[in-house]
């Protein structure tokens, strides 16, 4: 199953050449991320303090088993992904607008750039909505030893990750600056969360689907076939001059059977359905 968490109502829908557009210039944005890394002191974490280090340490868990540099190389790509995500947003809002001629309201205008979209859609919501189009993008993964796009909670784990550590890297000096990167780090692990648990739910759902819909198939057949056999009985004890007289005639007496007995006889088609019984039956 796809991941797709539907943060917005009734999205705007873009043209193809819009697309294109938003596309092209993303991945320029994104690719501005090199590979190579700063030395960072591996216990800057402790920063943090013992609980966010236990938070980063589960995170570290959950993503499986991978090395080092595997590992680093997917805090990359999440930050590229990060960064598309907005870009492609804002750009898609830019370009439409520019072909469209009208005048802008102050929240478009904020949205047209990726520092508006970054301070309006909380931090992951839009690499949920636009990873399959990230993931179709293969020059996302250059210089990196990464083959393929992991699933979208992964990549929303490890974005989390790495707005824990951007926090780090901001204390002691900038209090404010670290508290909003942990509170994207908690956005982005939520809504990893809150994907896999969906997912969880659908397949569990789907399940629960097959089961119940077996059952409830056959008890809905049975009161069909208990609602055609009682029509025929009425049909049988009286002569008609045609199946179409019979269920015309009969039809208000088998809908008030039908209703009787839970066989749900849709009432537009009655007539018809009556008809069709009585016709097999000769």
């Amino acid at each position: 199953m796809s991941w797709r968490i539907q943060t917005i109502s009734n999205p705007p829908q873009f043209d193809d050449e819009v697309k294109t557009f938003a596309k092209e210039h993303a991945l320029a944005e994104a690719l501005k991320q090199a590979v190579d890394f700063n030395d960072v002191a591996p216990d800057c974490i402790d920063r943090l303090g013992q609980k966010w280090r236990d938070h980063c340490l589960g995170i570290r868990r959950m993503i499986g088993n991978c090395s080092n540099e595997q590992f680093d190389h997917l805090l990359v790509l999440a930050w590229r992904v990060n960064r598309f995500a907005h870009h492609y947003e804002a750009a898609l809002i830019s370009r439409t607008l520019e072909l469209s001629g009208k005048e802008p309201s102050e929240l478009e205008k904020e949205l047209s750039t990726a520092k508006g979209c970054q301070k309006h859609y909380e931090c992951g919501v839009l690499i949920a909505q636009h990873y399959t189009t990230i993931i179709g993008t293969k020059e996302m993964l250059q210089g990196t030893c990464l083959t393929s796009f992991p699933g979208t909670g992964i990549i929303l784990k490890a974005l989390s990750f790495d707005c824990a550590m951007q926090a780090a890297l901001c204390l002691p000096d900038n209090i404010e600056k670290a508290l909003d990167w942990l509170a994207d780090s908690v956005a982005a692990n939520d809504l990893a969360l809150q994907g896999m648990l969906q997912v969880s739910n659908f397949f569990n759902r789907k399940a629960e689907r097959a089961t119940n819909g077996k059952a409830g198939a056959q008890i809905r057949h049975a009161k069909t076939r208990e609602l055609k056999e009682w029509t025929l009985q009425k049909y049988k004890a009286k002569t008609w001059k045609s199946a179409n007289q019979a269920a015309s005639e009969l039809m208000s007496e088998v809908l008030e059977y039908s209703q009787k007995i839970g066989a749900n006889l849709s009432k537009s088609n009655a007539q018809r359905t009556i008809a069709e019984w009585i016709r097999k039956s000769a």
